[in-house]
């Protein structure tokens, strides 16, 4: 990602929930990097689901609390962006080993399951694999060719 800064921040975010944003860098947890941009987890009064994305000089964001669901760039996405600007030169770290060899142990059907109730609990995983999900229909539909039939 990058491109945005402290002041992109402030700018979204005002004087107020900038400086408030300020006192969640510690609350930052899973930052992650995702396509155009970043998602990660902010404790406050519960934990809240963040994401950050960049896109055509313009930086935007969405966080599960009240405040953010009202369209707000809160306190929970500047904590998110400042943390990402502090660390936008690390690698992403890929699954532990642990992980990959825990779910290359299971065959597809329970792999299947997994996922499929892990997406219920999980709106980013949900909205992960409804994307990929659409992205295959979208690929499959365009190979039937000209003059066939999409189904």
């Amino acid at each position: 990602m990058g491109g945005f800064g402290q002041l992109d921040l402030w700018r979204l975010a005002g004087k107020r929930s900038y400086e408030r944003g300020e006192g969640y860098l510690d609350a930052v947890i899973g930052l992650r990097r995702i396509g155009d941009g970043v998602r990660a987890t902010v404790h406050g009064t519960e934990p809240y689901r963040v994401s950050l994305s960049w896109a055509d000089d313009q930086l935007a964001g969405s966080c599960s609390c009240p405040y953010g669901d009202a369209g707000a760039f809160c306190k929970h996405c500047v904590a998110v962006g400042l943390r990402w600007i502090d660390h936008d030169d690390e690698p992403v770290a890929p699954p532990t080993t642990e992980i990959r060899a825990y779910l290359e142990s299971l065959d597809r059907q329970a792999l299947v399951d997994l996922l499929c109730d892990h997406a219920v609990d999980n709106e980013w995983l949900h909205e992960d694999l409804s994307s990929l999900a659409a992205d295959s229909n979208t690929r499959s539909s365009d190979s039937a060719g000209p003059g066939r039939a999409r189904q």
